[in-house]
């Protein structure tokens, strides 16, 4: 259980990290793709 409860938590943060980065990371990409068009 507490290694469940482990997991979940660095499930979590992974998670967060990963919606919150592959966002800007799209929008750094798209942005310098613009910019060269």
């Amino acid at each position: 259980m507490i290694a469940f409860f482990a997991w979940g938590t660095t499930g979590v943060v992974v998670a967060t990290i990963v919606c919150t980065g592959l966002p800007l990371l799209a929008l750094y990409h798209a942005r310098t793709f613009v910019t060269r068009i």
